[in-house]
């Protein structure tokens, strides 16, 4: 079920959008959800799914952290993993 929701947009750019839409032959609402699914899916594209690893991915005197992001990768889905029997009470 579609969710309603208010967006300031400014003028300008409403007015844009609106001819844009009716060049498309959609309605505004259509044109603007379509542009947000395709900005989700090119953003997603571009997204690691650890996204920490690229601010350790990098060289330490010429060395490869491959080994040491490896390291880091487990020990934080280990800890993730772990559920504490008193937090489901």
């Amino acid at each position: 079920m579609p969710v309603k929701t208010t967006l300031e947009i400014p003028d300008t750019l409403a007015r844009e959008v609106k001819t844009f839409a009716a060049r498309q032959g959609v309605s505004m609402r259509l044109f603007v959800v379509q542009a947000l699914a395709d900005k989700l899916e090119t953003e997603a594209q571009h997204v690691p799914s650890k996204p920490w690893v690229g601010v350790f991915d990098g060289l330490v005197g010429g060395k490869p952290l491959r080994d040491d992001l490896r390291r880091l990768n487990r020990a934080v889905e280990e800890t993730f993993e772990q559920v504490d029997p008193a937090d489901w009470r």
